[in-house]
């Protein structure tokens, strides 16, 4: 469920906002440690548009989820990916590739067919992991525009802690270029977060019986 708090600070002194996005719901197909995945979903169009404020946030601080911030729209999205896992486990790469289409609730509006890539590298010898991505979002449906006013590009870098079930992490992300579908790097320098994942595993059956309780399984950042 996607959430976005707003609150500026003097001169514009604008009063809080938050707003839930539109909520994804959606499919995967195929192995997640190892191997490839398809993915398939759409966002149900349930973002307050009177919150533009934060709504604007959640656009700019997560601009390759943007479709959860977009007011009445209802993206759908298939993407590609492909995980390995390189020496002895340690080194782990991440590949996705994709379209989404940003369809308006309004059917007389025009509607966005975006391709959607990233590349991902983790390096995890134990509990902590430290990685680097690279991001490409290009607008296909667009008639006119330079390849760059088409596309937007990101950097980023991150670092999570494993203990037991919790794995806490921070990440950092930077727009690149002063062009791009929303300019984004004339808007934003810089882009920190904060993020926390909590790794379930199915119950394991033995042959005597019931399900012997919930194990914790490792996962890939």
């Amino acid at each position: 469920m996607p959430f976005s708090y707003f609150d500026d600070t003097p001169p514009l002194d604008t009063e809080a906002e938050s707003v839930i996005g539109n909520p994804y719901i959606g499919v995967s197909l195929g192995p997640y440690r190892d191997g490839f995945r398809i993915d398939i979903g759409a966002r149900l169009p349930m973002a307050d548009e009177t919150q533009s404020n934060a709504l604007l946030n959640g656009l700019y601080t997560d601009f390759y989820r943007a479709g959860a911030f977009l007011p009445e729209a209802a993206p759908l999205r298939l993407l590609v990916s492909r995980h390995r896992k390189h020496a002895s486990g340690t080194l782990i790469s991440r590949s996705r590739a994709g379209v989404s289409i940003w369809m308006p609730t309004d059917l007389q509006v025009g509607r966005d067919l975006l391709f959607d890539s990233d590349i991902n590298l983790w390096y995890r010898p134990g509990k902590l992991a430290v990685g680097g991505m690279f991001a490409w979002r290009f607008l296909m449906s667009a008639s006119g525009g330079s390849f760059t006013q088409r596309s937007e590009f990101q950097l980023g870098a991150g670092a999570t802690w494993r203990s037991g079930a919790v794995e806490p992490g921070i990440h950092a992300r930077i727009p690149l270029g002063n062009e791009g579908l929303i300019g984004l790097g004339t808007l934003v320098n810089v882009i920190f977060g904060f993020n926390v994942t909590v790794h379930i595993q199915k119950p394991k059956h033995t042959e005597k019986g019931p399900p012997v309780g919930p194990r914790i399984g490792a996962r890939d950042p």
